[in-house]
């Protein structure tokens, strides 16, 4: 019985072949645009910069609020209740 013997040179070829496919592969996964999850991580990381923005300036219009003095109508005195707490007020 004779095997089919397989020259060495063809086995050389097709390793040779199915390593550079492999290596094409590579290089297409590479170069291809990104996943689904990279999308998602990038949208998640523009969502969390959004927010922390947001609330950076929610702090700072809170601080001005707080800090800065109410406008001169705000300023006035309340009405007097009676003349009687005018009179004592007067006194003092």
């Amino acid at each position: 019985m004779t095997a089919f013997l397989i020259d060495p040179n063809v086995v050389a070829l097709s390793i040779a072949i199915v390593v550079v496919g492999a290596l094409l592969a590579l290089l297409l996964l590479l170069t291809l645009e990104p996943t689904a999850g990279d999308r998602f991580e990038r949208a998640a990381a523009q969502e969390r910069a959004e927010t922390d923005a947001m609330h950076r300036l929610l702090d700072r219009l809170d601080y001005d609020h707080r800090v800065l003095l109410p406008p001169e109508s705000a300023r006035q005195l309340p009405p007097l209740l009676s003349n009687q707490s005018a009179a004592a007020r007067t006194r003092q």
